[in-house]
This record gives C-alpha cells, sequence and structure tokens, in this order.
C-alpha cells in the first residue's frame, strides 16, 4: 500500500491516548474522520505502554492505529512520549527520578491527558536512562518508517519540562544528573572554579563538585545562571530527540509544538519557542480558549509568537479546542462563554483566526474526550461516545473548506511582515521570577504591548534579538534587564534609522544582575537623550500609575522612572495617580539618535493595556514612528494580508457574534474566496458575518 501525499493542510486531531479512546470504536471512529474530511491522527505513543518490561517491546495497538489510518487515507502523526517512562525504569535507575526544589524524588504519576502511568518520566540527563530512552526512538522510528500510515513523528509535547509533574515546573529538576550536567555548563562558562566562585560572591569552594543548583531563587548571578542552564539543557534534549529520530529515520519530517508560552514560561519550564522551533522541520502551538480567555487579541498574540518563532517554516495549530473544559483551577468563576463552552461558531471562528495568522494546519486536542481521569469529557469536537455533534459538523465543515480552496493558492500564501516588532529578551523574563517570583510582570506588558497595538490597527510581530534588522520599528516590554551586548546591538540599529519604543528602567540591571550606574546612566543619555531622577520600584502598589500625553490618560504600572532632558523633547508628566514624589516629574521622552529615534516611556504601558485595554498609548507611539495601520476595520475586527511569490489575500475577520459592514481601500481589483463581499473601483465592500471571515484575492501582484 502506498503513502498518501501529505496534506498542504492537515486537519485532524489527536486520537489515542492509551488507553482513550476505546479500542471496539476505533475502526467506526476512523471511518467517521475520513468522512468528515479530516486527514490526520496524532497519537501518543507512551514509552510505558510500549516497553513494558526489559527487553519486551509490545507496539501490536500502536501498529494498528497506524493500519487503520492508511486503510483510511489518513496520515499518522507520531508523538514521542518519552515522558511516560516505564515502571521498571524508574526502578533500575531510581537515580534519575526528578527531584523537587524540596527534596522529593518523583514516583511514576497519572497524567490527567492521557489517564496512563509512568509520567513525568526520567531525567534525560541521567547517562542509563537516556540509553534506554533513545533505544525507544530509535526501534519506534525503525518500525514505522516504511509505514503507508506514518506522517510525521513529533518531539517534546509542548516543548516545555517538564511534564505532569506533582509540583511547579520551576521547583524541577534536582537531581544528581542535573546537577552534575549544570556543573558542566558552569565549566564551559568560567573556565575554573576560582572564576565561578568570584562571579557568584560564593567563596570556599574546593571542589566542583560542591557547587549546587539554587534551592532558592534570588536574583543574584547563581539563579540567573540556573534559569540560563535550564533552557539551554531543554533545547539540548529536544535536540537529542531530533537527531536520534533522523539517524533511524532520515526521511521522515519531525515536527514539535508548545503552547506559544514564551512570554510566560520560558524562564520556568525553558519555553523558548525560537530554539525549540530550530531543533524541527516544523512547528506548531497549543492554544485553549479554556486556559486564556476568548479575546481575540489573546488568541492572535499566540498564532503571531509562533510565526515569527518559527522563522518561516510551516506551522500549525496543534491543539485547538473542540468541545467544553469542566474544572480546572485556572478557569473558576468565568462565565460559561469565557472558553468554557464551545460552540460551533467558536470553532470556525478560532480556525480562521489561525489561519489567517498563518497556521498551516488545525488539529483538536481529541477527536472525542477522554472517558477517565479529571479531564474527562472535555476538548473534542465529537461526543463521548464518538458520535457526530453540531461541533464536530462545524470541524468537518472547516476541513472540507480547506481543500475546497487549495487550488487558489491560498494556503501558500503567508501574512507579510508586521509594521513593528516586540523584542523578546530572555533575560528579562528571568529577571522578572527571580526578583519577584513570578514571571506576570514581564509576560503581562509584552503581551499588554501585543494588545495595545493590535487593538490600535497594526500587526505586531515578536521577534528575538538577532531578529532586530527585519523591522524598522521595535517596542522593548519591561526591559530592566539586558545583556550589555544587546544594549549597543539597539544603539547601533537605532543609528542606522530604527524606531525604538521602551518601556521604563532599559538595561538598568546587567544580565548578571547586576547595577551599573556610570555605564547605565552614559547609555540613557546617549541613546534617550535623559538623565534619570527619580525612581520607584514599588510594583506592588503601582497599578495606578499614569501620565497625560495628547490629552490623553496613560496607564502604566510596575516600575516608575523620571528624567530631565539632555538632548530630549520631554513629552508627558506624571499625574497625581503616580503618587506625590512622581507628579509633574517627565514620564515620556523622544529623541533623535543618528538616524533614528527613540521614545522612553517611564513606567509599563504594555501593563496597564493588558489589565484594561485602549489604551491611546500604542496608536500615539506607533504615529510618532511614522506608521499606519494597513487596513482600518472598526473594533473588535481585524485584517491580515498575506503572500505567496504569485498570489495576495486580504482576510478580513469578524470575532463579534453579530454581522458587521466594512468598507476599505484596495490597490487594483479582486476576487472573493470566502464570504459576502464586492470588489471593485479600488474598494472591498464587505458584510462579515458574525465568528466568520470574509478573504479577498488581489490582484494587482
Amino acid at each position: 500500500m502506498s503513502r498518501p501525499a501529505r496534506p498542504r493542510f492537515p486537519y485532524g486531531s489527536v486520537y489515542y491516548r492509551r488507553s482513550n479512546p476505546p479500542e471496539k470504536d476505533w475502526e467506526r471512529d476512523y471511518a467517521q474522520a475520513a468522512s468528515d474530511g479530516w486527514t490526520v491522527f496524532r497519537h501518543w505513543t507512551l514509552w510505558s505502554a510500549v516497553n513494558t518490561a526489559p527487553g519486551v517491546w509490545d507496539w501490536s495497538l500502536y501498529d494498528r492505529q497506524l493500519d487503520l489510518a492508511a486503510k483510511h487515507g489518513l496520515l499518522t502523526v507520531v508523538q514521542e512520549k518519552l515522558t511516560s517512562a516505564p515502571i521498571w525504569a524508574f526502578e533500575k535507575y531510581p537515580e534519575a527520578r526528578l527531584v523537587h526544589r524540596g527534596g522529593r524524588a518523583d514516583e511514576p504519576q497519572m497524567s490527567g491527558s492521557c489517564s496512563s502511568g509512568g509520567f513525568p518520566g526520567l531525567s534525560l540527563n541521567h547517562e542509563g536512562a537516556r540509553a534506554l530512552a533513545g533505544e525507544f526512538l530509535t526501534r519506534l522510528a525503525e518500525r514505522y518508517k516504511d509505514h503507508p500510515g506514518l506522517g510525521w513523528y513529533d518531539i517534546v509535547n509542548e516543548a516545555k519540562f517538564p511534564q505532569n509533574q506533582w509540583g511547579k515546573q520551576g521547583d524541577y529538576d534536582f537531581s544528581e544528573p542535573t546537577q552534575a550536567a549544570f556543573r558542566v555548563w558552569l565549566k564551559a562558562k568560567y573556565g575554573s572554579l576560582d572564576a565561578l566562585a568570584e562571579a557568584w560572591c560564593q567563596f570556599g569552594y574546593t571542589d566542583w563538585d560542591q557547587v549546587r543548583a539554587p534551592m532558592a531563587l534570588a536574583f543574584y548571578t547563581q539563579s540567573l545562571d540556573w534559569l540560563r542552564f535550564r533552557v539551554d539543557n531543554i533545547i539540548e534534549q529536544m535536540r537529542w530527540r531530533a537527531e536520534t529520530l533522523r539517524a533511524a529515520d532520515p526521511h521522515t519530517p519531525i515536527t514539535s509544538h508548545g503552547q506559544a508560552q514564551a512570554l510566560q514560561t520560558l524562564s520556568i519550564a525553558g519555553s523558548h519557542d525560537w530554539r525549540s522551533a530550530e531543533t524541527v522541520d516544523s512547528y506548531g502551538f497549543t492554544y485553549v480558549q479554556s486556559r486564556h480567555g476568548v479575546e481575540p487579541w489573546m488568541h492572535m498574540h499566540a498564532v503571531d509568537l509562533t510565526r515569527s518563532a518559527s522563522r518561516g517554516k510551516p506551522f500549525w495549530h496543534a491543539e485547538h479546542q473542540g468541545g467544553p473544559v469542566w474544572m480546572r483551577d485556572f478557569q473558576m468563576g468565568r462565565p460559561r462563554d469565557d472558553g468554557r463552552l464551545r460552540h460551533p461558531e467558536d470553532i470556525r471562528l478560532s480556525n480562521l483566526m489561525s489561519m489567517a495568522g498563518g497556521a498551516r494546519g488545525i488539529m483538536f486536542p481529541r477527536m472525542r474526550p477522554l472517558l477517565s481521569g479529571p479531564l474527562f469529557g472535555t476538548l473534542g469536537p465529537y461526543g463521548n461516545d464518538g458520535r457526530p455533534t453540531n461541533r464536530s459538523a462545524m470541524a468537518s465543515e472547516m476541513a472540507r473548506w480547506v481543500k475546497e480552496v487549495e487550488r487558489t493558492g491560498l494556503w501558500d500564501a503567508m501574512p507579510v511582515r508586521g509594521e513593528l516588532g516586540i523584542l523578546v529578551v530572555e533575560e528579562s523574563q528571568h529577571q522578572a521570577l527571580a526578583m519577584h517570583s513570578s514571571p506576570d510582570f514581564y509576560a503581562k506588558s509584552a503581551r499588554g504591548a501585543y494588545r495595545g497595538f493590535h487593538e490600535a490597527g497594526y500587526q505586531p510581530d515578536f521577534i528575538v534579538p538577532d531578529q532586530i534588522d527585519d523591522h524598522r520599528t521595535v517596542y522593548l516590554p519591561f526591559p530592566a534587564t539586558l545583556p550589555v551586548a544587546l544594549r549597543q546591538r539597539l544603539a547601533d540599529w537605532v543609528a542606522e534609522g530604527g524606531t525604538l519604543i521602551s518601556e521604563g528602567f532599559p538595561g538598568y540591571f546587567t544580565e548578571e544582575g547586576w547595577v551599573t550606574p556610570d555605564e547605565t546612566a552614559a547609555w540613557l543619555e546617549a541613546l534617550f537623550g535623559v538623565r534619570q531622577t527619580y525612581e520607584e520600584f514599588f510594583a506592588d502598589i503601582s497599578d495606578d500609575v499614569s501620565f497625560r500625553w495628547k490629552d490623553e490618560t496613560i496607564r502604566g504600572g510596575l516600575y516608575t522612572q523620571a528624567f530631565e532632558a539632555r538632548g530630549a523633547e520631554l513629552l508627558a508628566e506624571y499625574t497625581a495617580e503616580a503618587g506625590p514624589y512622581a507628579k509633574g516629574l517627565a514620564a515620556l521622552a523622544s529623541h533623535a539618535h543618528g538616524k533614528g529615534r527613540t521614545l522612553l516611556c517611564g513606567t509599563h504601558p504594555g501593563y496597564g493595556a493588558y489589565h484594561k485595554g485602549g489604551s491611546p498609548f500604542f496608536a500615539n507611539a506607533a504615529a510618532l514612528a511614522g506608521l499606519s495601520p494597513r487596513y482600518d476595520l472598526p473594533a473588535p475586527c481585524f485584517a491580515r494580508l498575506c503572500e505567496s511569490s504569485a498570489q495576495r489575500f486580504v482576510w478580513l475577520v469578524n470575532p463579534s457574534r453579530g454581522a458587521v459592514e466594512v468598507s476599505l481601500e484596495i490597490a487594483g481589483s479582486g476576487a472573493v474566496v470566502r464570504g459576502d463581499a464586492t470588489v471593485g473601483g479600488g474598494l472591498i465592500q464587505a458584510r462579515l458575518g458574525g465568528r466568520d471571515a470574509t478573504i479577498v484575492r488581489l490582484h494587482n501582484v
């Protein structure tokens, strides 16, 4: 039997997570999925379920899944699950168990996401455990590499560490193998024990074996090194998984997906989407409204972050909510329609939003819900019994539609570069976690900046430092900790014509956690044209910080910095709400630097916008940078322009439940691909259906 071609736009779901769904339904479910236009299933291939004893390998249940896929014309995404280790392996290598910050070594435990045991697996820093895990990966690839039902391998579900553990992710892993790996990392960085002792201000080491990870985080070099090591270590393990699979099967593409959570969990769980995407052939993201809520900007920030992190590689919405989610801590008290229930039109809208942002594949976390565990009855578009529902009917409608429009070239066209970039700086998030015991201040500042620009009609791209040259305008959120080299990089970029919009205290700390008053003062004066005259680090009581700009009140928060001019133009002052000491002091400064310009705000307008939205700061800042939105649509509607070498498409998305009439100018003419619109005379006049999108192919390429 020959293998079908990989679909241009895969559409499907996770299906088998042993021991769900029941084996008696498999044949019927595959036939249903194929009939409904689905093209892929993904399975959690549990190491524990296959390697049931030393030297014993039972692939029979997974064999049947791939055989059924081949029979019904579907392809399989084989998800390796090393995070579910066999019970016997826990006993063979007890020293490889993950160790909690409090000293407890984790026993094998159940996963709420698949109702099977063996989680969170073993430390791959342990040589013996890695050898066992490597054998599983090699055997998996050798078994299925020629199977007609195989489409892709998927590594490291949600690209985070650890998974399904008892404690918080940031509390792991303090096992001896990981401590040893940390020491190797430190030797490479510092070279000698004396240099390490000097950098850490930890004196009296006589042997490298005395060096250990900090059991309590604090804003010191030791903790910052530990956070950086954890990210490096997690990425190295992702790369090892991919290389092990490729060695056994060099022809089948490898994918992975994160949670589009680099702004929140990079420091806690190593969720560095840019570096994770480098290890694989395609990338993706989990995004479910039950966790994040239903606001469109929040969804689109996840899509745009993943697109940027993928750096031109195909990316997919890997876990897309298809059904209700009942009782999770993060939902408590929220209304039913804030992501807790899913209506058919909700599925259509979130499909279309991800597609507009460039996702070229959609998968649900389940075809049908689990029948056991805390996530029973959730997330799948089909019923508990696998029968169709009105939600699965909508998913089927979308699955068929993605095939119908393939001939138009729609899926070859990707979003054009955004008008500006929001700069993601790993060290800034490490500071938030180490200093404030949470990354929330960083995450909310960065997400709020996205919200502000999105609501003003822009497409902000999230970027990392080596992507700065892709944009002429960059926004820098929560930037108190910046590497010294990045300070110079930004100054050079502005001098060459860039516009840098920065929140307060840029570069106040070095990446090692030190305040360098003289160097920072010189940098502020040269790049921003100011000298600091006032500072407050009262993050706990600063939610009401505000200033006036262009006769409008701008909310900030967290820290408060004020300046006097050293060549800059002072644009705004803090109001009384900023506190009696900051009132009347300069809060905003604009400065010409070389061929470019900077705008420095002494507080964090991103943080203010995250909580309340509607901030005028971002439209004003964009105007100062000389930007204007590509298309002007009434809120909450938004547009995305996508192009390939041969085609251009404009997506007009309406997240509201009622229809919206819009009219916008275009250059040239066009033809409607989806929706109700007329195109002519340089205009698109469209009636955007509720929770739907209109797509027009432009004829001016």
